[in-house]
């Protein structure tokens, strides 16, 4: 019984293994074609299918540490500085030595940098902040001049706000600006000669009468200070 190629029709010699008309390579038992491979689909290799699985895991897993790192790393934000700095304060505070004291419009110099303070206001809210019921915002606004020959860093944590109503009066981190100008909520960085103006903000009792600005290195027992006094209070 003659055979036929399945994919040309070509009639084929009875024990060929290939039709020579059109090159398929089929089983010899019987007339049907196969490819070069007998009917099977080549398969990818499996380093090539384990290489893919691979490249998928690696964002995932990339993803995964940084989510474990951001919550394993210690907390150092503002409030966690805070913290830090009150319970150094409680430990120094009583030790602090006084180096220079001014008031409004006063220039107290201070390692390597000069602080003058040219106003010092009070506001009921900064922004979205809004200051409880009987309280107030008692904002200072400084100028701050690096005058040595090396980088200096400030931030909120190196002010205390002392008050006679009050001693223990919480900082306020305000970044909203005032007139133009920025609060010194963050710390900044000041190279030699660079000025900053700024202010920084506590929160009080309004019927206060006196109040102190206290500016200090975080581990040095040496501070300065500007004393300004309630005049809406004293003329009562």
């Amino acid at each position: 019984m003659a055979k036929f190629c399945s994919n040309c029709g070509k009639e084929l010699n009875e024990n060929a293994d290939i039709c020579l008309n059109c090159g398929v390579v089929f089983n010899g038992n019987d007339s049907r074609t196969t490819d070069v491979n007998n009917g099977k689909k080549k398969r990818m290799p499996g380093w090539a299918i384990a290489l893919i699985i691979v490249s998928c895991l690696i964002p995932i897993i990339v993803f995964g540490l940084i989510i474990v790192l951001i919550f394993s790393i210690p907390d150092v934000s503002m409030d966690k500085a805070k913290e830090v700095h009150h319970r150094y304060k409680s430990e120094y505070e009583d030790n602090y030595i006084v180096v220079s004291e001014g008031t409004i419009g006063d220039t107290l110099n201070y390692n390597g940098l000069s602080f003058t303070l040219n106003r010092v206001e009070s506001f009921d809210n900064i922004g979205d902040d809004t200051s409880i019921d009987g309280d107030e915002y008692i904002v200072f606004f400084l100028d701050i001049v690096n005058d040595s020959e090396e980088v200096k860093k400030i931030s909120m944590i190196n002010f205390e706000g002392t008050s006679d109503f009050d001693s223990d009066i919480p900082e306020v981190n305000i970044s909203d600006s005032i007139d133009g100008v920025n609060s010194i909520s963050f710390v900044k960085r000041l190279s030699a000669g660079d000025k900053i103006s700024g202010y920084v903000a506590f929160e009080v009792e309004k019927d206060w009468t006196s109040y102190e600005l206290i500016y200090h290195d975080l581990f040095d027992n040496t501070a300065i200070s500007f004393s300004v006094i309630n005049d809406k209070v004293n003329r009562a």
